[in-house]
């Protein structure tokens, strides 16, 4: 059952089974196992998400390739300075910055999927290709993402719709490789391998495509007077949240937890500073609601999806009032 990108959208086609297409491979003992798993962890990757750029050549007619190859050219164009040519965070420049650019194939190790800090979806959920586009389109202030407003937004979108296709079928390889390692097939037996295949890797994949396909996207809702008195219950929401011990009492960033956050791979991290009025992903109402409901991954900053309506939006009018320099 192949995923195929449509309109950027997963759809699941069924064909026949995968070990249909296999042929036996003679001669593979235990100790060249991780080999020939690499070897049919790349055919499943084909075989399951159809589209890699990689393989463009022999597949000239794939519309979804070529889109890809697209945004891998701008990616290429644009962003393996920092992001490394592999999207793997370890550009040349990756180094000198803080924060560190964002790895697109791992999170904290090998074994934990990509972490995406600025989403519309609920903490946990992988972003929706609009997220990486206002991303790429608009950059992250304060930080070293820059933006890239002259891109024609069809190569906008072909480079968010590549490093989308980047992290789910690194993610995918990641399952395969710890669902092999939990259960030690023998992939030298067809027989062993499609029962890996069916048990695991297939179930696997499309639970991994439907992260990518349909993420829980946050419902907002309609904003609140903006006034005196919402200012003044945002306040109170602010005090009895705790906001204060990162942001400090006057969400200078200044607050007693400020000196020692780590981000999740243990770099320092500072929290933001309210009264400059700048925001890495926007400081509009809406863009504020997001980092408040759904966090910011990889961050010490948690979401508060359970946090009243009312009280959201008069915190995010006070953390606004706050933007001093800003005036």
């Amino acid at each position: 059952m192949p995923l195929v990108f449509t309109g950027g959208v997963l759809a699941f086609v069924a064909t026949g089974p995968f070990w249909a297409h296999q042929t036996a491979s003679a001669g593979v003992g235990a100790p060249e196992e991780p080999t020939r798993l690499q070897e049919l962890t790349e055919q499943w990757v084909g075989e399951l998400f159809p589209g890699d750029p990689a393989l463009l050549q022999e597949h000239l007619d794939d519309a979804r390739a070529r889109r890809l190859a697209a945004g891998r050219q701008v990616f290429q164009d644009y962003c393996l300075g920092c992001h490394g040519e592999l999207a793997d965070g370890a550009g040349a420049a990756a180094a000198m910055l803080v924060p560190r650019p964002r790895n697109f194939r791992s999170g904290v190790d090998a074994d934990s999927p990509p972490i995406f800090k600025f989403r519309s979806t609920a903490s946990g959920e992988a972003p929706l290709p609009q997220d990486l586009e206002s991303t790429i389109r608009n950059g992250l202030p304060g930080s070293s993402m820059p933006a890239h407003r002259l891109l024609d937004p069809s190569d906008v979108a072909a480079a968010a719709d590549y490093l989308l296709y980047v992290a789910m079928t690194s993610e995918f390889r990641q399952a395969v490789r710890l669902g092999y390692e939990d259960e030690e097939p023998d992939l030298a037996d067809p027989a062993a391998t499609a029962e890996f295949f069916t048990g695991t890797v297939a179930s696997e994949a499309e639970r991994i495509a439907a992260r990518y396909v349909s993420p829980r996207v946050l419902a907002i809702s309609a904003e609140t007077p903006n006034d005196a008195a919402s200012v003044a219950r945002g306040r109170e929401v602010y005090t009895r949240q705790g906001c204060f011990e990162c942001h400090g009492a006057s969400g200078r960033g200044d607050g007693s937890s400020s000196a020692a956050l780590l981000d999740n791979w243990g770099f320092p991290i500072d929290p933001r500073d309210f009264s400059t009025g700048q925001f890495r992903a926007g400081g509009g109402s809406r863009d504020l609601y997001l980092r408040i409901k759904g966090g910011v991954a990889g961050t010490p900053m948690p979401a508060y999806e359970d946090l009243p309506e009312p009280e959201t939006w008069d915190l995010i009018h006070f953390v606004q009032s706050l933007a001093t320099e800003a005036r």
